[in-house]
């Protein structure tokens, strides 16, 4: 049984930054790949929940295959989130609830927000 509403969109997975010989950081190119999502809007309670500084970033909800899963901000230690681009715009990825064996399609769902730093839109050299 698929997700409903699927479609492929593309994912920028950053390297971890690195000094360079002159003690300036550098960035290696983000490497480009195509993840199937169910892409969205949140509903009214879920943007409540929400603290006001993320609900200005553009939320969207995403379901996902659990074997296409995504970094995401609170899981990653070192590495960067992935960003998604979604009808022309970034979207980090911020988290993600894995929905497990006990539903009837094994899958994640994921919470998205518009990247807004410059920093958060570098997606290579």
């Amino acid at each position: 049984m698929p997700l409903v509403g699927v479609r492929r969109y593309t994912a920028h997975r950053r390297g971890p930054v690195v000094w360079g010989d002159d003690g300036e950081p550098v960035r290696p190119a983000a490497e480009e790949f195509q993840v199937r999502l169910s892409v969205q809007p949140m509903n009214g309670y879920q943007l409540q929940r929400l603290p006001e500084g993320l609900r200005a970033r553009k939320p969207k909800k995403a379901y996902g295959y659990r074997r296409e899963a995504l970094r995401t901000v609170q899981g990653v230690g070192q590495e960067e989130a992935d960003l998604v681009l979604i009808e022309g715009e970034l979207f980090e990825v911020h988290q993600a609830r894995d929905y497990g064996d006990h539903a009837p399609l094994p899958h994640l769902r994921y919470e998205l927000y518009a990247a807004q730093t410059d920093e958060d839109l570098e997606v290579g050299p």
